[in-house]
């Protein structure tokens, strides 16, 4: 019973945190099949430094990068199942940009999530998501795993907003 009244509790405030993050419309995510998918680390802070400057701090920046970008789209993809396809082709008619805005020294990232069309118009936006980092290892490390828990927040959300419009 302790178990399901903490369930009912949880789903309610996700609900919440749920709601307000939310603008826009994701409907569309449902209908096109193909997305392009960018992840921006230009207005970023990682670990206080903007991305240049964690470059120059952390020399594994730029060979590890195309991994972390890698667990953004495929926990994303995870949680979206096959409702729709994330690529990096420009030529879709729909983009979603992960706009990171910050990666603390225990991988914690917040990150706005944008929808746009073919014309760049904003269809739809996902203020400050967020998810925690890693536990040990190094700083690469836990910022990997905070992409990677942070890519499945957003694939939740994504696949919740495109369902419940439909």
């Amino acid at each position: 019973m302790k178990k399901f009244i903490l369930i009912v509790v949880m789903s309610v405030i996700s609900l919440m945190t749920f709601a307000q993050k939310a603008s826009g419309s994701f409907k569309s995510l449902a209908e096109v099949g193909r997305v392009s998918i960018v992840v921006d680390f230009s207005e970023a802070s990682i670990m206080g430094m903007n991305e240049n400057d964690f470059a120059e701090y952390e020399r594994d920046w730029m060979k590890d990068k195309t991994e972390i970008v890698g667990r953004f789209v495929g926990s994303i993809q995870r949680k979206l199942g096959t409702m729709v396809v994330l690529d990096n082709s420009l030529n879709e008619n729909e983009r979603i940009t992960i706009q990171v805005l910050v990666f603390t020294h225990k991988g914690d990232c917040v990150c706005d999530v944008i929808l746009t069309d073919k014309e760049n118009n904003e269809l739809g936006r996902i203020s400050k998501v967020g998810a925690s980092g890693g536990h040990f290892g190094t700083k690469l490390n836990l910022i990997k795993d905070g992409a990677e828990h942070t890519g499945s927040a957003i694939g939740r959300l994504l696949y919740k907003l495109s369902n419940k419009e439909n």
